[in-house]
């Protein structure tokens, strides 16, 4: 928990009954940016009511102690959870995508063809490409593998983005 966000806490409770506090605002935490302090309440309707009933203790404290004025808003930890993923989702699928042997991404790309998604015609990774790797190459193979590969890292960037918006659509939808 920030370090922070305990102090303001600290502060609060004293102003506040036992039950509330515990109700409300116990179980929070904060991500504080500069004067920014985002509050993560546990669900929606905590959310809302820290918003209606508490946000100016929340933001008079803050400003006690810091001795500016906050900028404050709260949001759910399934919030925060959608936020890490957004952040985070392509780096972590192409990570993944390219610590796949070849045979593993032709298989990766049927998949997705499997699931509906358009698939290039030149999209594929032929055997031969995949048994390349056991002969030795020249410059020119080797030139045009890049060019390829590098095709291939473009439309399966694009691909990622459609998917990863489909994903999202789902995540919210739960």
């Amino acid at each position: 928990m920030n370090e922070r966000w305990l102090e303001v806490l600290k502060l609060i409770e004293g102003k506040l009954s036992k039950p509330s506090f515990e109700t409300w605002l116990k179980a929070t935490d904060a991500k504080i940016e500069g004067n920014n302090w985002t509050i993560i309440a546990q669900n929606e309707f905590s959310r809302d009511w820290l918003e209606s009933r508490y946000m100016g203790l929340i933001e008079e404290t803050i400003q006690e102690l810091t001795s500016e004025i906050p900028f404050v808003k709260v949001i759910t930890d399934r919030q925060v959870g959608l936020d890490k993923l957004q952040d985070n989702r392509i780096e972590h699928i192409i990570t993944q995508i390219n610590a796949l042997h070849p045979s593993e991404r032709k298989k990766l790309i049927s998949i997705l063809g499997e699931q509906g998604y358009a698939i290039e015609k030149n999209s594929t990774i032929n055997s031969s490409s995949a048994d390349h790797s056991e002969r030795e190459s020249t410059k020119e193979e080797t030139e045009g593998r890049i060019e390829y590969l590098e095709r291939e890292w473009k439309g399966m960037n694009e691909r990622l983005h459609k998917l990863e918006s489909k994903i999202i659509e789902l995540i919210e939808k739960l």
